[in-house]
């Protein structure tokens, strides 16, 4: 599997973070 994926679920993952936070 490449890295690029993991990448992408983590901003994904921070994104909701803030979102949940607001």
């Amino acid at each position: 599997f490449s890295n690029k994926n993991q990448k992408k679920e983590k901003k994904i993952f921070l994104f909701l973070n803030i979102k949940d936070e607001d």
